[in-house]
């Protein structure tokens, strides 16, 4: 195992200090609004950059469903052709992909990442120095990083409730002084040093549940035959209908593509239908299809300290997996996901009345931390008047730039030590379509806008079944649900686990 690859893999940094190149590291120059900023970037991130009208640096990839050919330096020359960098923000919302991406028009320079932020940007934006990375830790190897001396956010990065949430972050801020997370749909004016939100500007088109059904399964399909194009497609599969969906927008290239399972003692006892439904699946479709097995060994000593340095918000939950695609060789595989589909695709959990912050941080356990309710409380009056004026549910946003986004993007960046990853749902304009779906259709356990989807790009998938539930624990779970407790009482239920 190359370890000196591992160290900050798929990372950038961006500053107008002096700074060293890396070893193997690009080193590029961009001169905008009377400034030169030094970007330094890990060999395994994918770069392209153009110049033209525009500058473009773009640091990830792209995949356009509806013009699958389109490469990375397809797109890039594309953008480099525009009138203005509005026209980029706007060309982006039907692109998927994980990425940082930069433009310049000579007078400012401005960043902006994936719809989902999966591709992390935290940013220390000082009157005279400017650091921007994919990590805290890769901008600490360079400057130091001054400790935050917010008691709150100390309290809660010590509490047994960050613990127990998976350590799950709330909010922009960081246990880095001055140092916050850039949230999705929003791009960083370096002129002007701050930060502002870019979608939406239109109404969405109003669409019938078919119309709107079709529209998102021609994106699922276009991603998918984009990605192919390019990349070993190494496909999750369970029995869920998330992961349906996803298998279903490979019809035209699973002959190629391979399938896995991730299989631990304890999620092969809570949940046996994810691994017998997606053996059935693969029997008769004869898929190229394997279990990898973890939490059975301890991965060796020296990549468990680099996967922690890559980044303070890394975890120890996964640690064993990232190893073992990298012992078992998947490196060069593109690992495809449903990650984020629950929490973006489906109707997700609506208060009762007045969506609050107090009534949020219930639902998480976290009502004892003041600067988490009033973080929260800070997004929701900064986005209510989008919810009522563009007809996304409060809640939706909520999960979609705060939460969500926060653990995803922790996710995403752990999984960099191991291979890159496509994020089937990351796109701005399947997001926005979903969530302007009614929710009856996107119901929970009966998610009628999936089934749709699937029948349109491979309908005799729904001849096999979707993970099935005990129907009594359904109906509990319904009955919670019209209560709003359900997440409550799921709360409850893990801590008494634990």
């Amino acid at each position: 195992m190359n370890y000196n690859n591992l160290i900050y893999r798929r990372q950038f940094l961006l500053t107008n200090s002096k700074i060293s190149k890396r070893e193997n590291w690009r080193k590029t120059e961009i001169s905008s609004c009377g400034e030169t900023f030094n970007l330094v970037c890990h060999p395994d991130l994918e770069f392209e950059h153009s110049q033209n009208k525009l500058e473009i640096v773009l640091l990830g990839y792209f995949l356009d469903p509806f013009h699958p050919s389109l490469s990375n330096k397809n797109i890039v020359d594309e953008m480099a052709d525009y009138g203005s960098y509005r026209d980029v923000l706007k060309r982006t919302d039907s692109l998927n992909g994980k990425y940082a991406l930069l433009i310049s028009d000579g007078n400012n320079l401005y960043i902006i990442n994936d719809a989902t932020a999966s591709k992390q940007v935290f940013y220390y934006l000082g009157n005279d120095t400017v650091w921007i990375a994919s990590t805290p830790n890769l901008i600490s190897a360079y400057k130091e990083l001054d400790k935050t001396e917010d008691q709150g956010i100390l309290a809660y990065l010590n509490s047994s409730e960050y613990r127990n949430n998976n350590k799950a972050w709330f909010g922009y801020e960081t246990p880095s002084k001055n140092l916050f997370i850039l949230p999705p749909n929003h791009f960083i004016d370096f002129q002007n040093r701050r930060i502002e939100r870019f979608w939406p500007v239109e109404q969405p088109r109003k669409r019938t549940l078919n119309e709107s059904t079709e529209y998102i399964a021609g994106i699922f399909k276009g991603t998918i035959e984009s990605a192919a194009l390019r990349y070993k497609l190494h496909i999750s599969l369970t029995g869920g209908w998330d992961s349906r969906m996803i298998l279903s927008s490979s019809r035209e290239v699973y002959q190629d593509a391979e399938y896995y399972t991730l299989k631990s003692p304890e999620n092969y006892a809570k949940n046996i239908w994810d691994f017998l439904i997606p053996r059935k699946i693969a029997d008769k479709y004869n898929l190229k299809y394997s279990i990898i097995e973890f939490g059975i060994s301890t991965p060796e000593k020296e990549f468990t300290e680099l996967f922690k340095k890559n980044s303070i918000f890394n975890r120890n939950v996964f640690t064993e997996v990232y190893y073992q695609y990298i012992k078992l060789g998947f490196e060069d595989r593109m690992n495809v996901t449903g990650v984020l589909g629950d929490q973006l695709l489906r109707a997700v959990y609506r208060c009762s009345g007045e969506t609050t912050a107090e009534k949020i941080a219930n639902q998480f356990d976290v009502s004892g931390y003041p600067h988490i309710i009033k973080s929260i409380n800070d997004f929701l009056d900064s986005i209510r008047s989008y919810s009522d004026t563009f007809g996304i549910h409060i809640m939706d946003w909520f999960n979609w730039e705060y939460f969500s986004t926060n653990w995803g993007g922790i996710a995403a960046t752990e999984h960099d030590i191991a291979r890159e990853e496509l994020r089937m749902v990351n796109c701005r304009e399947l997001i926005s379509t979903f969530m302007h779906i009614p929710d009856k259709y996107r119901y929970k356990d009966n998610p009628v806008a999936h089934r749709k989807i699937v029948k349109r790009n491979w309908p005799e998938l729904l001849d096999i079944n979707i993970e099935p539930s005990n129907i009594q624990h359904r109906n509990l779970k319904k009955i919670l649900r019209f209560l709003h407790i359900e997440r409550l009482v799921e709360n409850l239920y893990r801590r008494m686990m634990h």
